[in-house]
């Protein structure tokens, strides 16, 4: 029975060794050159592995700084000398604990001066975690402290602070941030970017937060951290980059909660009309009000094509049989014109309540 203990105990320590030596991940573990589509495909690996994680913006850098002191009281020096005799970038940065904790410590000083420039040195820890649980441990390790919460891969990654945003947040990027976030370098396929809806790529954290006051849509989630009331409002741009943007001035005084109901804007909002896949709204997506004319007129438009393939479907029926056909006509050209009817007035309507209703 031991021996058979023995025996996979060493295959699983050969097997930590092997893929200590690997310096080039499988196709599995790689993913097109963008750092969110890596930080996703490694999470989905991470929660295979280890059921118990959570995001990376539900730490604090205190506590994720307490989890690699755990962390680094169990890692494998064997893997880490592999590491440092080819300068694999996966090879321990810091000699020991202390040293590390020095740096921590110089770090949060930094980091305390701005919250962005801690979310950017929590991010780093994030990396850095998640790069020691699956290159520096060891399997039985892991098992051994499966009862610790990892957290995941954060979904978006940092550019280089600009000299306006501080010399705090430089030290942070190249100090902290930086040297931990490496995982682009093995685990990108090469490819760039690429999204099925032809949607750009999400713009890289910036300490100046204009990256999310300019553009905050489906790729902020529980992972990056939902969008607020002011975030993704746009302003004036003039270039691709966030730094090319003059950010909306914007104060949240509330969520809808903190609001008691006789004390909102009060909102007379009409009914949308609806024919087939046409919704007549009052309001564009800018908060702007929608020009009616070209919507009444995309509106008939809709509704013609629609009352002219229901009667060539009644034609044809009326052409395979005359007794039946000719029933099925008239009952088709009746409905026809209560069809028409009906839609017709919810536009017109709702045009009228649009006339008179706030934009708010």
């Amino acid at each position: 029975m031991w021996k058979a203990a023995l025996l996979t105990s060493t295959v699983v320590a050969l097997d930590d060794l092997q893929r200590a030596r690997t310096k080039v991940p499988s196709d599995d573990f790689r993913a097109h050159d963008h750092p969110h589509s890596v930080a996703r495909m490694l999470t989905s690996h991470l929660e295979k592995s280890h059921s118990n994680t959570k995001p990376c913006n539900q730490f604090t850098a205190l506590e994720l700084q307490e989890l690699q002191t755990v962390l680094h009281s169990h890692h494998q020096s064997v893997h880490n000398d592999i590491y440092s005799d080819v300068s694999d970038t996966r090879a321990l940065r810091f000699g020991s604990l202390g040293e590390y904790q020095d740096h921590w410590t110089e770090m949060n000083a930094h980091a305390a001066t701005h919250p962005n420039i801690h979310e950017m040195q929590r991010d780093g820890h994030c990396l850095e975690a998640v790069m020691w649980w699956t290159h520096h441990l060891s399997e039985s390790s892991r098992k051994e402290l499966s009862h610790l919460t990892i957290p995941r891969m954060p979904h978006n990654y940092w550019r280089e602070p600009t000299a306006e945003e501080g010399e705090s947040a430089k030290q942070v990027y190249s100090k902290g941030y930086h040297p931990s976030s490496t995982c682009l370098s093995c685990h990108g396929g090469g490819v760039e970017w690429q999204s099925p809806d032809n949607e750009p790529p999400p713009f890289p954290r910036q300490v100046n937060n204009k990256d999310r006051a300019r553009r905050c849509d489906e790729y902020y989630g529980e992972d990056v951290g939902e969008c607020n009331a002011c975030e993704g409002m746009a302003g004036h741009y003039w270039g691709d980059m966030p730094d090319y943007t003059e950010v909306v001035a914007c104060e949240i005084v509330g969520t809808p909660d903190d609001i008691p109901v006789d004390q909102r804007t009060p909102t007379n909002f009409p009914t949308l009309g609806v024919m087939g896949n046409l919704q007549l709204r009052c309001v564009d997506r800018m908060g702007g009000r929608v020009h009616l004319l070209p919507v009444m007129q995309r509106a008939i438009s809709q509704l013609t094509v629609h009352l002219t393939m229901q009667a060539w479907k009644a034609n044809q029926r009326l052409r395979k049989s005359r007794v039946t056909g000719t029933l099925e006509f008239m009952v088709s050209s009746i409905l026809i014109t209560v069809k028409m009817t009906h839609s017709m007035v919810l536009v017109f309507s709702d045009m009228r309540q649009c006339m008179n209703s706030p934009v708010v």
